[in-house]
């Protein structure tokens, strides 16, 4: 959900506008298939024909999912100058972070980069 806080003052013949947008993204690497897949060995060639397996493992992940915080911070200010009553200047500045991906749970090991999928 963003949060945005906007304002805007008219002085004279200019209009003065700024504001920020944040917003706070959670994206989860849920992967149905993963570690639902045995691993299946087979010794000789007749045990592969007849589908018997010697041996057959199947892993699980350690959780279901793994969720990473995004920020994202948007700032601005503008100002819209009538110059005349045929002419507008309008001008301003604007600056935007986006974060790093960022695991809550700190299962990421530091130096990785994360699996998004």
């Amino acid at each position: 959900m963003p949060l945005r806080f906007r304002e805007a003052w008219s002085i004279g013949a200019h209009e003065l506008r700024f504001g920020t947008n944040t917003r706070i993204f959670r994206l989860n690497d849920y992967n149905f298939g993963q570690g639902a897949v045995p691993v299946v060995n087979y010794t000789t060639l007749p045990q592969f024909i007849y589908g018997v397996a010697s041996t057959a493992s199947k892993t699980f992940p350690l959780a279901n999912s793994q969720p990473y915080n995004f920020l994202n911070l948007d700032v601005y200010a503008q100002d819209t100058w009538k110059v005349t009553r045929t002419l507008t200047w309008t001008f301003g500045v604007r600056a935007t972070h986006n974060s790093n991906p960022v695991n809550p749970q700190s299962a990421q090991r530091a130096g990785a980069p994360p699996r998004l999928i």
